[in-house]
């Protein structure tokens, strides 16, 4: 079964460029850490249970991607990757082995294209507890690290209405067959209608 995790900060774009390529390849689309579980994980790993948020969190990924075992794919809406930013290197082994079972995608804005998508939400209190600027920072370095393709919003300013820009850089890199032997880096604004062609720096 085919699996793609979309990752990244809040106000990415991830979900949008998630629910979209879930609809487009006719796959299911879940959320492994939604609320309250996400609640929990995060509450354990502010409370330094490492261990207990790592299980916790696995167990419910894997959960998931059982359930849909007979289903045609899978679209993941924050995978392992996201919880490799919150967990100490020790833990790091078994989130890896299972991204090497699934095609990674992060999804990625500057710091204030970023700032300026989550002021713009219904919840600001929660969403000033963490430190925008550190994650922001810190999926970019992890995409590098890991060769994992990333799809840079920062210019897409409808990426909230299903910005077909973005929409097309995800089905592009996707089906890129560059995209299993190295980073790649796709600027939505830099897309060409030439034979859906992409421009890659």
């Amino acid at each position: 079964m085919k699996i793609i995790a979309f990752d990244g900060h809040d106000g990415s774009g991830k979900s949008t460029l998630a629910k979209h390529i879930a609809y487009v390849y006719g796959y299911d689309y879940v959320r492994p850490f939604s609320e309250p579980l996400g609640n929990e994980i995060a509450d354990q790993v502010a409370k330094g249970n490492f261990d207990l948020a790592s299980s916790t969190a696995l167990h419910a990924v894997q959960a998931k991607i059982k359930k849909a075992r007979t289903k045609n794919g899978l679209v993941l809406d924050r995978g392992w990757l996201s919880m490799v930013t919150v967990l100490p290197e020790r833990l790091h082994v078994e989130w890896e082995r299972l991204g090497q079972k699934m095609t990674t995608v992060v999804v990625w804005a500057d710091y204030e294209t970023t700032l300026k998508r989550l002021q713009g939400r219904n919840n600001p209190a929660e969403e000033a507890e963490w430190d925008h600027r550190h994650f922001v920072q810190l999926y970019k370095g992890l995409a590098e690290k890991y060769q994992l393709g990333v799809i840079d919003t920062s210019a897409d300013s409808d990426i909230s209405n299903k910005s077909p820009c973005a929409s097309l850089a995800a089905k592009q890199l996707l089906s890129s067959p560059r995209y299993s032997r190295g980073f790649l880096l796709i600027r939505p604004a830099q897309l060409i209608a030439r034979n859906l062609g992409v421009i890659l720096r």
